[in-house]
């Protein structure tokens, strides 16, 4: 977008904020890669699930295959294997979720992309045309022979646009 009669600067300065820079900054996200990361936390609880169960068939079989006298299971009774069983359920449900929060977040990125872009074309669009338009009032301004009236109706028109 090529301005000339409007500044950008002072554009951004009477709108308190930059509508490109936010969008740029915006633009920069990438929901592709929230969206694989969401994948890999999805594929991640499956995973410790199958671990689990895993787990849980091991550890059933250690059980059939050992006991000692007093029936206890010194290993699997430990603090730190119920620790680490207890702990791997945890995961095996957070992950999933985990999952459909970055999912959610990465649709959230898209849509706020082609909402921005679309946004910022239309703001560029009417930018122009206010710019040529007012291009046009000040040429006619410099060039023109106008009577009074209409040299104050130009004015204001030109105040308007400004």
């Amino acid at each position: 977008m090529q301005l000339r009669h409007i500044s950008k600067g002072l554009l951004v300065m009477f709108a308190g904020g930059d509508p490109w820079r936010v969008n740029q900054s915006l633009q920069s996200g990438r929901p592709a890669e929230i969206s694989d990361l969401a994948q890999a936390f999805y594929d991640a609880g499956e995973s410790t699930k199958e671990a689990k169960s895993a787990f849980g068939q091991a550890r059933e079989c250690f059980e059939k295959a050992w006991n000692r006298e007093t029936g206890e299971h010194p290993i699997n009774d430990s603090p730190g294997v119920r620790r680490a069983t207890a702990s791997l359920g945890v995961q095996a449900s957070q992950l999933p979720e985990i999952a459909v929060d970055l999912e959610t977040v990465a649709a959230a990125l898209a849509e706020a992309q082609r909402f921005a872009g679309a946004q910022i074309a239309s703001l560029e669009n009417e930018l122009q045309q206010i710019d040529d338009e007012l291009g046009e009032a000040l040429e006619l301004e410099r060039n023109g022979h106008l009577s009074g009236l209409e040299k104050s109706v130009l004015d204001q028109h030109i105040t308007e646009l400004e």
